[in-house]
């Protein structure tokens, strides 16, 4: 388990959590606000803390390669 932070663009608030991306994927919800929560950050920062600017989001389908738009 690893620290994350996000920030939740739902409620506007700074979230941290632990989480094992390899069991628990990209997608967790908001503590504060409970709506969806994609951990982009961790995506683009792997484990070896290299940045990686492939994110693949898409606005139309609200979704990821790693979160599914449901």
């Amino acid at each position: 388990m690893e620290e994350i932070w996000e920030y939740c663009p739902n409620c506007e608030t700074e979230i941290g959590l632990l989480w094992d991306l390899e069991m628990l994927g990209y997608k967790a919800f908001c503590p504060s606000c409970g709506e969806r929560l994609m951990l982009c950050d961790a995506c683009q920062h792997r484990s070896d803390d290299r940045f990686l600017d492939d994110c693949n989001y898409s606005s139309d389908s609200n979704s990821c390669r790693f979160n599914s738009g449901k």
